[in-house]
């Protein structure tokens, strides 16, 4: 008897109208983005057909971290921090925590675990991925240094941390894992993973290949954080290809086309 083939959930439209949105994030009852153009944090419930809400203002909002009490997001001017209920954002980490010969390095990703905040720089001196308390009081530690390191995209679980890099020997951006002790890390799946991914468990980093460097890994895949294969959980149809930025939970893949912010089971 011949198998019927299993089509691709159609995706749901859980939000419009969000031409910047940036770097998802989601918790048991909400997704929560950047959005660039219209200089917001936001955050939508998961149900289908919730109605956004700005969360707070911003600047040039590029990225962006959970933990059970509070949403953080990095700005032009430093890391910001702002409970989920609501109230009065803080500035906990300033770009002059990162001074270098020419000024202060860029920081350019965020990630949050239980007890800490980590934040990559992008510079040729002390480019790499720091470590400081989550209130931004301690002084940032750093984990791992690379010459030329442009640290775009971070992730966090219980035991490694996971970052989009870039260096001037390779010729896209790379998908690297590192300990959170600091000792030698490695580089998943393969190289030249582009961007973006995402981290949804303890134990697997999600990611997704947006581009066309070859149409049978369009979609959204995982891989161990000990590294190996990367396993396809969802194919990207052409038009869902253009994602910019994507978010799991244990049931659905959330990401943005560009102009709408989509849910699909995986």
């Amino acid at each position: 008897m011949r198998a019927t083939a299993v089509a691709t959930p159609v995706p749901v439209k859980i939000a419009a109208m969000q031409f910047g949105a940036r770097a998802l994030a989601v918790d048991a009852t909400h997704l929560y983005w950047v959005n660039r153009l219209g200089a917001a944090l936001m955050r939508v419930g998961k149900a289908a057909g919730m109605t956004p809400v700005m969360v707070s203002a911003a600047t040039v909002p590029t990225s962006l971290a959970l933990d059970d009490l509070f949403v953080y997001w990095l700005d032009l001017d430093g890391v910001h921090r702002l409970t989920k209920s609501g109230g009065t954002a803080a500035l906990i980490v300033k770009p002059s925590t990162f001074p270098t010969y020419y000024g202060t390095a860029p920081m350019t990703a965020i990630a949050v675990d239980a007890a800490f905040l980590y934040v990559g720089v992008s510079d040729d001196l002390i480019g790499g991925v720091y470590r400081t308390a989550k209130d931004g009081s301690t002084t940032p530690t750093l984990l791992t240094k690379g010459v030329g390191l442009s640290t775009e995209l971070l992730a966090v679980d219980e035991w490694a941390f996971a970052w989009n890099y870039a260096l001037p020997t390779l010729p896209q951006p790379s998908f690297g894992l590192w300990p959170k002790s600091g000792s030698n890390g490695y580089g998943a799946a393969a190289p030249n993973i582009p961007k973006p991914f995402t981290l949804r468990t303890p134990s697997a980093f999600f990611f997704a290949q947006t581009n066309d460097y070859s149409a049978s890994t369009l979609g959204l895949h995982s891989v161990s954080e000990c590294g190996g294969k990367a396993r396809t959980l969802r194919p990207f149809t052409s038009t869902e290809k253009q994602a910019n930025c994507v978010a799991a939970d244990s049931s659905y893949v959330y990401w943005s086309d560009g102009s709408s912010i989509r849910r699909a089971p995986y």
